[in-house]
Formats: structure tokens, C-alpha cells, sequence
């Protein structure tokens, strides 16, 4: 029999297991394959079917139920979107008061460009248990939303008035408090902030001890201003900081690097690089930290149009990817050595296809930027990306991957064949998805990042339904093609300005590779993208509280789980491959029967589709001319 099998034939009987319910099933055979299953079985399963994801302190059935909805829902562009604004518990970190509502940016010529950032930490032993923190840049304020999940807050909401509940709680049932900071004496479309970061818990072992919930984080501004923020987020607000010289440079580009006494890299003015300590060895001087080195990377040579540095970022502990452009070298890998910055980059990428046009200087090699760079995330260790391996986003509309030990300038690239507007912000999910920002239409583009043949987990197509506790589905579409998604809302009041229906996606984040939520920044608001199917009975554990069931039958109640306060946008999008536009159906209103596709899309051609007005800028964009040579090169 299974049970009496030794627990290695048993763990490699389990990597062959490709279902989760299979799994399930196997472990209700008895009670000694329900123990190896529970405490070995999902860890096995996890590890083998979602090798790229990094191990955190969870319990193995949720994290797998997890990761196959998260599949699940990519495949089938299962998307919950909603506009981003703090409300309900408002705290203003300046004067310690309550705010009633939030005022946005005012005396702007444009709408503020927001840049964002979070993580979310696990509280270990439930998949429910999570601290999340978001933070992005409106103008010259900064918000940050706290959130908090996991049982103990199930008990508190449910033991909350009304009242209270929409307060303190946002529509899943999270714990969910906003806080807003303004530099003093900043000046609105004078002083915005540029770029911010904020430190991971691995980065703050050095960090002076401000409370229990303060959240550090680096802030650059257009008027030269460089401070870390400590932001007491307790119930005694708070904040002190740190501030760096910058000697009123802009501040175009930060980034910290992977180690528990972080650097803070810093690219200010046109091409200045500066490499600051996070934490000066004398805390209790906060003001004036000078940089240990500075250099200009790109000295004027004299030529009409000069190349500027677009973003920054750390590789790893020695070493720093820095964008640029225009320029025939856009992509710059800078050396940090226990003095600083080495006198001259280690390496240099062009847009060309080997590293041969650099050594030539090929006069035809041709002349691009490189707006957004990331480290491709490691599986063995969630606090560092790999040294060796980054992506990176070009004008010309392709994210190019690439290895700093091949000789070729990249190793691989995607684009959209639809569409070719400049790469924005990019943001890998583990090493299986790719999410772009591009620059027009307020445009999301998804890639799978693996080849062909390279998915170690697929869902099974025999019949339809989902497992009750897997969120397994059996009815999936295998389609790998890219797939796009038009964030400017369909059902919004008609008073946004024209104008940020053409909004470009600034930047995105996510809390980790495990979490369903993707946050864009666009032309003077954020929005929260959800991987989730409103019609799923068992979906991501992030999300399972909210569901209402109502009858006797205790049928799951939609617009009352998924749309209490009537926040959700519709929005459109199409596949790559075919350019027919699909849009979504309010909640509740519709049950969609596009193959492979959620059930809240359906055709733009469906007589139950929203006017057509709402729909024509999606579709007079998505109908273009298709680019030739369009595709993803492997």
C-alpha cells in the first residue's frame, strides 16, 4: 500500500502530481498520507510546480491555493480594477489629525506623475496573516496605506458597527488606515517627489528604533530634496528623517541596494551619480549627509543632443544598472568597490545584437533610451534579485532580458505586435509573467516570461468548475500570447479630463510574487489591479472573507463580495494575437462566454456592451496597423 511506502518514494511520487486536487484526493486515501501530505506533500507541490516563487512562512496548502488561483486567473486575464484615494481613516502625519477627506494636487499645468512602491510582510502560519504597505507620490504629498489581514482582524470587523466597517475596512475586509506626509515647505508643482523607495524589513537592521509600525522610506523631489522618512504609523503619529545633500540637483532616479546596511544610490541632475550611506554612522546627525562618492557618467561631449540618465538600480551589492538616452549605449553597469563608484562603467549595452557593435563602435548602431530597468527575482532568496540576470524597457516599445555573462546584449525580448509606444515601467511576477507599462492609452501588457514548454504547472481541462479547496480550475485556456488591458475606466463620470485617457502607466508595483494585486501609477491617480474572477466560489485566500452568501442555499451574493461600494471600473482589453477588442461587464451584470476569457468580458460587438461611445478610444487604438516583425523572441 501508498502508506506503507518510506516518506522519499512518497516525496517523489509527489512531484509527479500535476493537479492540486489530485493531490487533495491522494491525502484523503488515509490517515498517514493526510499527515505526509499536510506537513511535506503541498511544500513538494509548490516547490515543483511553482519553482520560481520564493518560500515564505506559510502554510504550504494555502500558498498553493494561492499560486494556482494566481495562474488561473493570469490565463483567463481575470482582473478586478479599482481607483486608488484614501478614504475613511485619514491621518495626516504633519498635524496628527483626522482628515475627513483627502484634497488632491492642486495648481498643477498637468496631473501629478505618481510613482509607487510596496511590499507586504507574513505574519507566519497563515496565508490570511499579512501587513501590506503601498506608497506612491501625488504632487508633492505622500500617501501610504497600511493594511492588515489575517484572523484577528476577521473577528474584529465582524464585531464592528457598520459604521466602523466602512471606516476602518476596506471592501475585502481588511484593516485598512491611510496616511498622508508633505515634506515642510514643499510647494506644489514646484517640490513633487520623483522617486521613492521603501526600505524592506532585511534592509533595517541598522535602522534607529522609532516604534513598532515606522516605515522608512527614501523620498527625491524636483527641487533637489533627498530625505529618508521614518513615518510612525502607530496610533501616536510620528516622522523624523535624514537628509542628504544633493546640492539642489534634481533627483531623477534612487535605488538602495540588497544588504542590511544598504547603500542609497541617487542619480541627480542630468548625469550626476551619488552613493550615500542609509544610515550615517552618527545617528543623531540627520542633516547634511554627504555622499562617500560621486561621479557624472555622462560628461558633455559637445554634441547637440545630450544623453540623460532615466532610472537606476541595483543589480547587486557591487554593482549598479543605470538607463539612459538617448544614446547608443543606453543601458550602463557601474561597478561599486569599498571606495565608491569605479572611474568608469564595467560594461556598456546597446540596442544592437551583440556585444560586438560595442567593441567595433558600429557607426550604425543606433541611438535609443532605456526608461525602466529590474532585476530578474530569484527563487532561493527573496531578499535579492539575481546578480547576473535584468530586464529592461526601451523607447522603442520592447523589454529586452538580459545575462551580464553573455556576450550578446540581450538574451531574449518581448513586444507587443499591436502596439509599439515606449516601455514606461516593468514588472516581473516571479520568473513566470512580465507586466509592462507603456506610454500611451493607459495601456497594461502581460507576457509569460517562460518558454515554450517551460510551464511546470497547468490546469486541467476535463470539464468545468473549481476544486472547493484548491480554487483549482478544470476549464483553462492554454493561450501564451501576450494579452493588453486599457486602465482608463469605462463607467467613470465623464469629468476626468480627456487628456488622461491617454496616460501613460508611470510605474507599477506589487507586494510580493505571491500577491494578487498589481498597482499601476497614471496621469494624476492609481489604480489597484486584482487577479481574481468575481464567479470564482473559492478564490485567492487574500480575498475569501469578503464573499457574502445569502438564501438558504448560501449562494454567493457578487455585487454584494465584489462591488459593496460601487468602485469597480470596467475596463478593455484584447489579445495580441488577434486585436478584437473585449470589454468587461459591470458586477453582476453579466456572465461572459469568450473562450478562455473571465466571465465578466465579453465582446465589444455584444449587444449588451456599454455604449459605444465609451468604448472608442480602446477601439480606435487597438484596431492599428500591426508592426511587421511583431512577436517575442526566445
Amino acid at each position: 500500500m501508498l502508506a506503507d511506502l518510506p516518506a522519499e518514494l512518497l516525496a517523489n511520487i509527489t512531484t509527479h502530481v500535476e493537479r492540486a486536487q489530485d493531490l487533495r484526493n491522494f491525502s484523503r486515501t488515509c490517515r498517514q498520507l493526510n499527515s505526509f501530505v499536510r506537513e511535506e506533500g503541498w511544500k513538494i507541490f509548490a516547490r515543483s510546480r511553482f519553482p520560481s516563487f520564493p518560500r515564505v512562512d506559510q502554510s504550504a496548502h494555502h500558498i498553493v491555493h494561492s499560486l494556482t488561483t494566481l495562474s488561473r486567473n493570469f490565463d483567463r486575464k481575470a482582473i478586478v480594477a479599482r481607483n486608488l484615494e484614501p478614504s475613511g481613516s485619514i491621518m495626516s502625519l504633519n498635524t496628527r489629525e483626522q482628515l475627513a477627506t483627502w484634497k488632491k494636487p492642486r495648481g498643477q499645468t498637468i496631473g501629478y506623475l505618481p510613482c509607487l512602491d510596496s511590499y507586504e510582510k507574513f505574519n507566519g502560519g497563515d496565508i490570511h496573516g499579512r501587513r501590506e504597505i503601498l506608497a506612491w507620490s501625488a504632487g508633492s504629498d505622500l500617501v501610504v496605506r497600511a493594511k492588515e489581514t489575517g484572523p484577528a482582524v476577521e473577528a474584529l470587523y465582524d464585531s464592528c458597527s457598520p459604521a466602523d466597517r466602512h471606516t476602518y475596512f476596506d471592501q475585502y475586509h481588511h484593516k485598512t488606515d491611510w496616511h498622508v506626509f508633505k515634506i515642510p515647505g514643499s510647494i506644489e508643482g514646484r517640490d513633487d517627489i520623483t522617486c521613492i523607495q521603501i526600505l524592506r524589513p532585511w534592509q533595517r537592521k541598522f535602522s534607529p528604533n522609532f516604534g513598532r509600525y515606522v516605515e522608512p522610506i527614501v523620498v527625491g523631489t524636483a527641487d533637489g530634496e533627498l530625505n529618508l522618512l521614518h513615518l510612525n504609523l502607530d496610533v501616536v503619529p510620528s516622522w523624523r528623517r535624514y537628509i542628504y545633500n544633493t546640492s539642489n540637483r534634481i533627483v531623477r532616479a534612487i535605488s538602495t541596494s540588497p544588504s542590511p546596511r544598504p547603500l542609497l544610490a541617487a542619480a541627480l541632475g542630468r548625469s550626476d551619480l551619488a552613493l550615500y550611506p542609509v544610515y550615517p554612522g552618527n545617528n543623531h546627525d540627520t542633516s547634511g549627509v554627504e555622499p562617500v562618492s560621486e561621479f557624472d557618467l555622462l560628461p558633455d561631449d559637445g554634441t547637440e543632443q545630450l544623453p540623460r540618465i532615466w532610472s537606476a538600480r541595483f543589480l547587486s551589492h557591487e554593482s549598479l544598472l543605470v538607463g539612459v538616452g538617448p544614446s547608443k549605449e543606453p543601458i550602463q553597469l557601474c561597478a561599486i568597490t569599498p571606495t565608491g563608484f569605479a572611474s568608469e562603467p564595467i560594461r556598456k549595452f546597446s540596442i544592437g545584437a551583440s556585444i560586438s557593435d560595442l567593441i567595433s563602435s558600429n557607426p550604425d548602431s543606433k541611438m535609443s533610451s532605456a526608461y525602466s530597468l529590474s532585476g530578474l527575482p530569484s527563487a532561493s532568496d527573496p531578499e535579492r534579485d539575481d546578480p547576473n540576470l535584468f530586464l529592461s524597457g526601451w523607447y522603442d516599445g520592447v523589454v529586452r532580458l538580459h545575462d551580464v555573462r553573455s556576450p550578446s546584449t540581450h538574451v531574449s525580448s518581448y513586444w507587443d505586435t499591436s502596439e509599439d509606444g515606449a516601455v514606461y515601467s516593468i514588472l516581473p511576477k516571479a520568473r513566470e509573467r512580465l507586466v509592462v507599462g507603456g506610454s500611451k492609452h493607459c495601456m497594461l501588457k502581460f507576457y509569460d516570461l517562460r518558454v515554450s514548454g517551460g510551464r511546470a504547472y497547468r490546469f486541467s481541462d476535463n470539464g468545468g468548475g473549481t476544486t472547493a479547496e484548491t480554487g483549482e480550475s478544470l476549464d483553462a485556456s492554454y493561450e501564451d500570447s501576450g494579452w493588453n488591458v486599457f486602465l482608463n475606466s469605462r463607467n467613470d463620470s465623464c469629468s476626468r479630463r480627456d487628456r488622461i485617457l491617454d496616460s501613460p502607466v508611470y510605474s507599477l508595483t506589487s507586494p510580493s510574487a505571491h500577491s494578487p494585486s498589481i498597482f499601476a501609477g497614471l496621469e494624476d491617480h492609481a489604480v489597484q489591479v486584482d487577479l481574481t474572477s468575481i464567479h470564482d466560489p473559492h478564490p485567492d485566500p487574500m480575498f475569501q472573507h469578503c464573499l457574502v452568501r445569502t438564501g438558504k442555499k448560501r449562494m454567493v451574493n457578487i455585487k454584494k463580495s465584489w462591488n459593496p461600494r460601487g468602485d469597480v471600473s470596467s475596463v478593455a482589453g484584447y489579445e495580441q494575437s488577434d486585436l478584437l477588442l473585449n470589454v468587461q461587464s459591470g458586477v453582476g451584470l453579466h456572465q461572459g462566454t469568450l473562450p478562455g476569457w473571465d466571465e465578466r468580458w465579453m465582446s465589444s460587438k455584444d449587444p449588451k456592451a456599454s455604449n459605444s461611445q465609451q468604448n472608442a478610444p480602446a477601439r480606435r487604438h487597438a484596431h492599428r496597423h500591426r508592426r511587421p516583425n511583431g512577436g517575442a523572441e526566445r
